[in-house]
């Protein structure tokens, strides 16, 4: 079964809200579904007509047991372009490309972290979830790229790969 997923918790209302039309149109488009994991009663901000087609589950208390329930083919990280969402961090596309779960995210912070077409997908408009949640759901090269790229751009980031910046700052503190 094919599974886009958004994990969020209550400051992410308006992100979802900023494409949820999009995807509320790719879900009555195809035989997809949509898993909502932390803030559930973000459900409703999808058309009705998308409601069946959710699966919800709460948040979760440690890292490990929230990566247990990320069980989609496709994370979506849809971010508003506002002065608080500019503040925020790559973390859930981090999260997704580190699971090896392709993302198509909104270029507001993530357009500084997504090669768009190489590790990610960029959705410059809200409008562009559908085509490109399509794009992901038929070209199986494509996805294969995002998710190779995706893990290659995590791996940077994991701590055994950066350990000595971490001495480095902590020696020079104490």
């Amino acid at each position: 079964r094919r599974v886009v997923g958004w994990q969020g918790g209550s400051s992410h209302l308006e992100d979802l809200r900023y494409a949820s039309r999009g995807l509320s149109k790719y879900l009555r488009q195809t035989d997809a579904w949509f898993l909502v994991i932390g803030a559930t009663e973000y459900v409703r901000e999808l058309a009705r007509d998308g409601w069946e087609k959710c699966m919800v589950t709460s948040w979760q208390t440690t890292p490990i047991a929230l990566y247990r329930r990320m069980t989609m083919n496709v994370g979506v990280a849809p971010l508003k372009p506002t002065r608080f969402a500019m503040a925020k961090s790559p973390l859930k596309v981090l999260e997704y490309q580190a699971l090896g779960i392709p993302a198509v995210a909104s270029p507001t912070v993530y357009g500084d972290w997504i090669e768009d077409g190489v590790n990610g997908l960029i959705a410059k408009r809200p409008e562009d979830f559908p085509r490109l949640l399509r794009d992901l759901q038929h070209d199986t090269e494509l996805r294969a790229a995002l998710i190779k790229g995706g893990r290659a751009k995590a791996a940077q980031y994991h701590i055994q790969s950066r350990y000595t910046e971490w001495i480095t700052a902590l020696r020079s503190v104490m």
